[in-house]
């Protein structure tokens, strides 16, 4: 699993009310806690192809309620090794709450393709099984 620190989307993860991040053994261990259900959060960064990319970014601005619908109708979702599409995944381990967004590497460093997506409640599994 990565660290928050290394996600381009942390300042947006940091500013989410049910978020908290703890700092400990003299700040060299940071955890992250999503706050109404005490449940831990766990980061994923994965490598998608430009084609996989196109389909994330349509489940990434699918309509609130719509996640499970989006990702059903995009099909498969292939991870790659080494690629220029990117997706940031922040998710409580009990599957209540996830974070997403994509990005796209060009010019030698990662620019947004999507906002920061959260979501909360029953929906986020289906954000979180991509991890």
């Amino acid at each position: 699993m990565a660290s928050i620190n290394h996600l381009e989307m942390a300042k947006a993860l940091s500013q989410n009310p049910h978020i908290q991040i703890k700092k400990s053994f003299f700040g060299l261990h940071t955890s992250v806690v999503y706050t109404p259900t005490q449940s831990p959060v766990d980061i994923s960064i994965q490598d998608y192809t430009a084609e996989t990319g196109n389909k994330l970014e349509r489940i990434l601005n699918a309509p609130a309620g719509q996640i499970e619908a989006a990702i059903r109708k995009e099909g498969r979702i292939d991870k790659a090794s080494i690629s220029n599409m990117r997706l940031e995944l922040a998710f409580s381990r009990d599957r209540q709450f996830a974070a997403a967004q994509l990005f796209n590497f060009y010019d030698l460093q990662y620019h947004p393709v999507t906002e920061p997506r959260f979501i909360e409640g029953d929906e986020a599994a289906f954000l979180a099984a991509l991890a």
